[in-house]
């Protein structure tokens, strides 16, 4: 079953699942991003905790990586490297 998410504080509009994740996936494709640059990107489309659970699902079965940058003290979210 796929949840609807909605978008904002407009209760008439509201996001699949699925084209949460298409967002991520294609923000990512272009550089690894941490929550917060994500958040900024999506913001717009997205509400922040809708956007964090996503993002945790995501990790959890396996689809992007979440990797620790030491430079910035953050954890920047990829795509998953191939092995």
């Amino acid at each position: 079953m796929e949840h609807r998410f909605y978008v904002g504080d407009n209760k008439g509009l509201s996001l699949k699942e699925s084209e949460v994740r298409e967002m991520i996936l294609k923000q990512l494709s272009e550089a690894p991003l941490t929550s917060e640059q994500l958040r900024d990107r999506l913001i717009d489309v997205v509400d922040p905790m809708t956007l964090r659970q996503v993002l945790s699902d995501m990790v959890r079965v396996g689809e992007i990586e979440k990797v620790p940058d030491y430079e910035k003290r953050k954890f920047l979210f990829r795509l998953k490297t191939r092995s």
